[in-house]
């Protein structure tokens, strides 16, 4: 398996696009950067940014038209494995199983991170729940801590836990962080999307949810987003106080905020046609900025933090 480092990565692929683009031309049978078809898979907690990266590489590149289609970040990986798309966008890196799959096959996936994520905290309106800590959400996610009242909520019914899907990476990546490897509590809401998890959380002032940063943009006025504070995080040594930091880009850039992740862009192949153009253009000042004005945090150029 070959997993190239960011930087070289973005620079040999930018050259190489940009040389394309400057010719106005590519080997035969190889394709174009701009113009042609494309089909990626996306993890669906990150789709809403990702949909407004293709929206506007389409724009800029009127004969380029790319099919986004939503996968588990685990479905998308198997997808390109089994070569039938060339390009995934995912919020975690490989697994080791899924990197011993690809070096038992000789298969070379190229990795790029493309920009900071956070995963955000709702909770419904009726609670007035304005923040809570790391070592909160961990009781309420393994039942020590049975209800939002016990951390500050309103709601006193035993708290139901909102993901994006039963087997979604989300859940999984949450387990790690929040339970070590322990079981959530058995009161998990049956979603299976983003959207229906901002909905349950709509409809229940028990529950809290967790969705990506760009879904938060479409959230209703029934849902709020909570700031988070981590009890080891200290800005300053003599600091003791515990602050809550909201899932905003500043936070994110300088890791204040304590759910920060990544979003990577796994592809496959020497081929440029579009997925490797569109890859040029996350990885690029044009597709940089429309991270940076939809509340993610560039990863691969300094832009200036959107207020």
């Amino acid at each position: 398996m070959r997993i190239t480092p960011r930087w070289t990565n973005i620079i040999v692929l930018c050259t190489a696009v940009t040389s394309l683009w400057w010719s106005g031309c590519s080997k035969s049978g190889e394709g174009s950067p701009t113009s042609g078809k494309a089909t990626i898979y996306a993890s669906e907690d990150i789709y809403p940014a990702i949909e407004l990266e293709v929206q506007a590489f389409e724009q800029q590149y009127e004969n380029a038209r790319i099919t986004l289609l939503t996968a588990s970040p685990r479905e998308a990986i198997a997808h390109l494995v089994n070569d039938s798309v060339k390009l995934v966008i995912v919020s975690r890196q490989l697994t080791a199983d899924e990197a011993a799959v690809i070096t038992s096959h000789s298969i070379a996936i190229d990795s790029v991170l493309v920009a900071y994520d956070g995963i955000a905290v709702i909770a419904n309106t009726a609670n007035a729940m304005q923040h809570v800590s790391l070592e909160q959400l961990r009781a309420l996610a393994d039942g020590k801590k049975p209800s939002l009242k016990s951390v500050g909520g309103a709601s006193a019914d035993n708290v139901i836990l909102a993901f994006g899907g039963r087997n979604s990476d989300m859940r999984e990546e949450l387990a790690l962080r929040l339970i070590a490897g322990a079981h959530y509590i058995d009161a998990i809401a049956p979603c299976t999307t983003t959207t229906h998890a901002v909905a349950f959380v709509a409809g229940h002032p028990a529950a809290v949810g967790f969705i990506g940063l760009s879904w938060t943009k479409q959230l209703p006025a029934s849902v709020a987003v909570l700031a988070v504070g981590d009890p080891s995080f200290k800005r300053l040594p003599y600091y003791d106080t515990l602050e809550y930091f909201p899932p905003h880009p500043a936070h994110l850039y300088r890791n204040y905020y304590p759910l920060r992740r990544s979003i990577y862009v796994l592809s496959r192949g020497t081929h440029v046609n579009v997925d490797k153009g569109f890859l040029a253009f996350l990885a690029g000042r044009e597709g940089q900025t429309v991270f940076n004005k939809n509340g993610l945090v560039p990863a691969t150029m300094p832009i200036r933090l959107v207020p």
